[in-house]
């Protein structure tokens, strides 16, 4: 049903169109809709002039309006300078391009976040395109979690993909390692640690990012074969590569909130730690490195973008509390996440 909704939009486009794809981390989400919107967009016998323009947005830092709108634009023709242009100009030029050149545009929004305020994006670019009445734009959400209900952004329908189980996991491997030759050289228990390791996620883009780090380091050993100790190497401080790239991109202050969420949930062995918790061990560590500490809504604005990011989980109350506490927990492995920290950390300014 993916192909036919994109292949009716590229017939007969009538209105702007939102597609959801909703599945965890590594079940294919991106590399489906990639694949089969530019087999669809490149089709002569769909669109003989082939005047379909993908877009993807890979990434999960959260962006403004002016923000996705200046990249779409730089995907379809570059565009001279988008620094004190306004949202409404960059739409109408959006607008312009789309109209012009008779386009249908398919934008893949990958590992979006949808909280009120992507949400709020989302709405707000379907207005602007509306307002300058370009060509519609079919937006292709994948996220994690689906959203209840996008007011103004029309989302036909919604594609749950299910995670891998362990027996997929090792069949898909098994033909990744055949494919690219190298099925002779990985160990057999190296091999049994990827699939029980991935299997137990469903996690087929973890499988594939252990076997890349243990061929990177059996190389850099010069040992001809991948064997378990290198797997299990890699596996203790591997950090997915959009995690890598969500926590560079955070500024000095929402990384030192982070490292100390994550050592707190480290050393007292628990789940979850509460607002107040956590402000205190950000104070502590900012005092020790003679940063000077945010103040407390500055804080919780970086909690929502941690939050929007999909780092952190957040969640009031609970069983055995009172009040209205905020509770946070990192969904991810901390150890990896600690070290990553660490090492942006130890490379920051001494003090500000």
């Amino acid at each position: 049903w993916l192909g036919d909704e994109l292949r009716a939009f590229i017939k007969s486009p009538e209105k702007n169109t939102g597609i959801m794809i909703v599945g965890d981390s590594g079940v294919g989400k991106s590399s489906v809709v990639e694949m089969i919107a530019r087999v669809l967009a490149s089709s002569p016998t769909l669109n003989g002039d082939r005047s379909t323009c993908f877009v993807r947005i890979n990434d999960t830092i959260p962006r403004t309006v002016h923000g996705f709108l200046s990249e779409i634009l730089n995907y379809l023709a570059p565009f001279k300078t988008t620094v004190g242009v306004s949202d409404n100009e960059l739409a109408g030029a959006l607008g312009e391009c789309l109209v012009n050149g008779d386009l249908r545009l398919i934008v893949l929004l990958d590992q979006l976040r949808l909280s009120q305020g992507t949400t709020s994006l989302l709405n707000r670019l379907m207005e602007l395109n509306d307002g300058v009445r370009s060509k519609p734009i079919c937006f292709v959400v994948s996220t994690r979690a689906a959203a209840t209900g996008l007011q103004g952004f029309d989302v036909t329908r919604t594609l749950e993909v299910k995670p891998y189980s362990k027996a997929q996991v090792d069949e898909i491997l098994t033909y990744r390692l055949r494919l690219a030759g190298i099925e002779d050289v990985v160990d057999d228990q190296a091999k049994e640690y990827i699939v029980s390791q991935a299997g137990l996620r469903g996690d087929m883009g973890y499988a594939m990012g252990l076997l890349a780090g243990s061929l990177t380091l059996s190389s850099q050993l010069k040992d001809a074969r991948i064997r378990l100790e290198h797997v299990t190497q890699v596996d203790a401080s591997y950090l997915d590569v959009s995690m890598a790239l969500a926590v560079r991109w955070l500024d000095i202050h929402e990384k030192l909130l982070l490292y100390s969420i994550c050592t707190l949930l480290s050393v007292k062995e628990q789940t979850r730690v509460s607002m107040g918790e956590a402000e205190s061990a950000y104070s502590d560590l900012c005092l020790h490195l003679n940063f000077k500490p945010r103040m407390h809504t500055q804080l919780w604005c970086y909690v929502q973008k941690l939050y929007d990011l999909g780092i952190i989980d957040t969640w009031v109350g609970g069983r055995g509390q009172r009040g209205r506490t905020t509770n946070i927990s990192v969904p991810h492995r901390l150890n990896p996440l600690i070290s990553e920290l660490r090492r942006q950390i130890k490379n920051m300014p001494k003090a500000i």
